[in-house]
């Protein structure tokens, strides 16, 4: 929370056409981008919709939906491929997985 006072924590990562946006998005986890909580923390991952939802007690993430297959479905500002990872604090990850899913997002 004390890093709030500098947000938004942008970051580039660089990644080949054929990389998924799974794998992606779990390479973005596994690379220490994400704060590391005690007692585990909770993101949701959006590119206009939300796209899936990461755990620290995870070890991958999971999509919330029909996950777009290709980074170029995503959203794209100034050439890059923008993702968001919203904190939801140490909300159990499968109650935050569920009620994505239950949500009807459409994008803009």
């Amino acid at each position: 929370m004390g890093d709030d006072v500098d947000a938004p924590h942008e970051r580039q990562f660089s990644f080949l056409e054929t990389v998924s946006v799974e794998e992606a998005i779990d390479q973005i986890v596994n690379s220490g981008y994400l704060a590391s909580v005690h007692g585990g923390a909770t993101w949701s991952v959006a590119s206009n919709i939300v796209i899936s939802v990461v755990a620290q007690a995870w070890g991958r993430s999971r999509a919330v939906g029909r996950q777009p297959s290709k980074l170029t479905s995503l959203k794209v500002e100034d050439g890059c491929i923008r993702l968001h990872f919203n904190y939801h604090a140490q909300i159990d990850p499968e109650i935050v997985l569920e009620v994505l899913k239950r949500l009807k997002f459409s994008a803009p």
